[in-house]
């Protein structure tokens, strides 16, 4: 049987030869050396692939997998598959880290037992850090060395919502990550319904209170880019999401999720023009129903819900015009 190493880092590789090097490097260079690196080449057609085996002829610590495109999801997923950590973490192929988070991240781990170690990140464009000053961790969950969403004395604010959507800011126990979760695949968005699952089946959850990862924001190639037919992805994601809250007794946590993702969708509209827009537009109307269906309307904030007006009244209006 394969002796485990501490952690298990899986990093999607789809066209970023220009970030590449950058990225694996430095996660190459953790101060927890006790690591594995799983590069998941899914169908570049740049020279990211070639990029990963050259990595893995290097150190010992790396494995390759090579795939046809099937976005970020079944690239973790084929990652998870090999992977042999105690614990999981996940690197997007643009982005990059501390030298010492995956080490604070585990020794935290262990020292909680916990399911899910969560750490707070900067947005940076280029190799300058745009955002250093707020938080994106709510103090909720700093209350406490462990929680769960069973314990919180309230819902978590808003703010929060892409610390906790995205899963490249966190470390997973093993056994609970493969009994619990797995990532859709062919869709964007993808983090969104898992990390919210998690949070909820998670029985201890803990939180590094460090800006330990660097989300790039600016890389055209990313799969988390948004300005084209993707974007309605983005419904795919809720209505996984929705399902899990009909699965699932979400408590508070349901005003949390509810107001974040139509915060989110709120928030896409705004680059999106011509068909495309009228397409989002009638998406958006199918997801609002189906929330008011299941009675979570009331946990939409009244700012939105008089944006929502508006945007269903202009945009039906242009539909018609066309």
């Amino acid at each position: 049987m394969q002796n485990k190493v501490k952690v298990s880092i899986i990093i999607p590789v789809y066209n970023v030869e220009k970030y590449i090097y950058d990225c694996v490097n430095r996660v190459l260079a953790q101060s927890l050396q006790d690591i594995e690196v799983i590069l998941v080449d899914d169908g570049s057609c740049d020279n990211s692939g070639k990029i990963c085996d050259e990595y893995a002829k290097k150190d010992k610590r790396v494995k390759v997998i090579h795939q046809v495109n099937g976005k970020q999801g079944k690239a973790r997923n084929e990652g998870v598959k090999i992977a042999t950590g105690e614990y999981i973490g996940f690197v997007d192929g643009d982005d990059c880290i501390s030298s010492s988070m995956y080490e604070e991240l585990y020794n935290k781990a262990k020292a909680t037992d916990a399911d899910i170690v969560m750490c707070d990140y900067y947005r940076f464009l280029g190799s300058g850090k745009v955002s250093s000053k707020k938080s994106k961790i709510d103090k909720i969950f700093l209350k406490k060395d462990v929680f769960n969403m069973n314990n919180l004395s309230c819902a978590p604010s808003r703010r929060s919502f892409f610390c906790i959507a995205v899963c490249w800011n966190k470390i997973f126990k093993r056994d609970f990550y493969l009994k619990n979760l797995k990532f859709p695949e062919n869709i964007i968005f993808e983090d969104t319904p898992v990390m919210f699952d998690a949070f909820v089946k998670a029985e201890r959850i803990s939180v590094v209170n460090k800006k330990l990862y660097y989300y790039r924001i600016n890389n055209n190639n990313s799969s988390s880019v948004s300005k084209n037919g993707n974007v309605l992805d983005l419904f795919k994601s809720g209505n996984l999401t929705l399902d899990n809250l009909l699965c699932f007794d979400y408590n508070k946590f349901s005003k949390f999720v509810i107001a974040s993702i139509v915060r989110d969708y709120i928030h896409h509209l705004k680059d999106l023009t011509g068909i495309l827009r009228i397409q989002y537009i009638q998406q958006l109307d199918n997801i609002i129903k189906r929330i008011e269906e299941m009675e979570l309307y009331k946990f939409i904030s009244f700012k939105d819900k008089i944006r929502l007006f508006f945007i269903f009244k202009k945009g039906f209006k242009c539909q018609n015009i066309i």
